[in-house]
């Protein structure tokens, strides 16, 4: 509105002025040269008019009086204004430059308008939070949260017992050796992995790691075959592990490191072995709420070292275990064991049935895609 009011007024001024201008111009001709057949007045007359002035009447001198009051108009700046005019309108109303004024390119906004734009800000983009990858459990707190420290050094427990039993007789061994025997000890070289790093009190934890690394020879013997021979190697291992398990470590047995990975000490075929065993006896045992009810503490054991076994499959150096398909067959059979394990303990048996029913899709669709490897 106020570049619009501008223009109008700058239009004005100038007509006004060219008018101004010209008749200026005319005055000066008319005065110079003359118009017409017109002189100057003279004496007499000038004498006439000054003394009609002087005998005209009061009255006369009123009208004349305000009949020029008529004539002036309300914008008729007095005639003792010192302000320079130009066709009665004041030259400090025009710009001192307005050719460079009208070249000002935008229109000039209200306070309120200015205000709003200077308390404005473009809305600033909220932080996108990082992505986090899934990654194994591997952690103190992680592997407690699977299988307690009790869980843990009574399975081995188990394992030590069986051993013993299988490796009591060349007969036993010959019978045992390419299944349960290697079966435990690669279940044992992982749980003793666990133990080094597992909050928990166990009571052979000083001697995981050696525990674990005979063990791992251990199945290597018994990888040997039949006969007396590697029976001999076997056995003379275990007897290693079974001083370590109980406080009296044999003389020459070499220090152990403080980390290995899962898959330099534990075959994941091996340990795919445990895994079924643990499902099996979980699903012949407790079809039923008596049984389930009766031996809720056994189940809940059973589930936690099945599920720590899933874990350890899943772990870095396994074959495969980077792969999407691999994970996503793993993660399923590991979560129900963990619901399992929540089912025992809180003796809810609907949950755990329908938790343990889902266990053989989960590794029939995983061996359809997936062996045990080598390793």
């Amino acid at each position: 509105m106020l570049r619009v009011d501008f223009f109008a007024r700058l239009t004005r001024s100038l007509r006004h002025h060219s008018l101004a201008v010209g008749m200026t111009s005319i005055l000066s001709v008319c005065t110079l040269v003359g118009c017409g057949r017109s002189a100057a007045p003279s004496t007499a007359d000038s004498e006439t008019s000054a003394d009609g002035d002087h005998a005209g009447s009061g009255e006369a001198s009123k009208s004349r009086k305000k009949k020029s009051e008529s004539d002036s108009s309300p914008h008729t700046v007095p005639v003792n204004s010192n302000r320079r005019m130009v066709a009665d309108i004041p030259l400090d109303v025009f710009f001192d430059n307005p050719i460079a004024e009208s070249k000002q390119v935008g229109e000039v906004a209200s306070p309120a308008a200015g205000a709003a734009v200077a308390t404005a800000k473009p809305a600033e983009p909220m932080p996108m939070p990082g992505k986090t990858e899934e990654k194994p459990a591997s952690g103190p707190g992680e592997w407690a949260a699977i299988i307690s420290g009790e869980d843990l050094q009574d399975e081995v427990k188990k394992i030590r017992l069986r051993l013993q039993e299988n490796l009591g007789a060349i007969g036993k061994y010959n019978a045992h050796y390419n299944k349960e025997i290697i079966w435990d000890g690669a279940g044992l070289a992982a749980l003793a992995n666990i133990a080094l790093t597992h909050p928990d009190k166990v009571s052979w934890k000083q001697y995981a790691g050696q525990i674990r690394d005979v063990a791992a020879e251990m199945v290597a013997k018994a990888k040997g075959g039949l006969g007396q021979k590697p029976f001999d190697a076997t056995k003379k291992e275990f007897e290693k592990i079974d001083g370590l398990l109980g406080g009296n470590p044999p003389p020459g047995i070499p220090a152990a490191a403080a980390e290995v990975t899962f898959s330099d000490v534990a075959s994941r075929k091996l340990l795919m072995h445990c895994i079924e065993t643990g499902s099996d006896y979980m699903r012949a045992n407790f079809q039923a709420d008596g049984p389930f009810q009766k031996s809720a503490e056994d189940v809940a054991h059973t589930a936690s070292v099945v599920a720590a076994y899933c874990k350890v499959v899943g772990t870095d150096g396994y074959g495969s275990a980077d792969e999407p398909d691999y994970k996503a067959f793993l993660k399923p059979l590991f979560e129900a064991n963990l619901t399992m394990l929540k089912a025992a303990r809180d003796k809810d048996f609907a949950t755990f049935s329908e938790a343990n029913g889902r266990i053989p899709k989960y590794c029939s669709d995983c061996h359809g895609t997936y062996s045990g490897g080598s390793n």
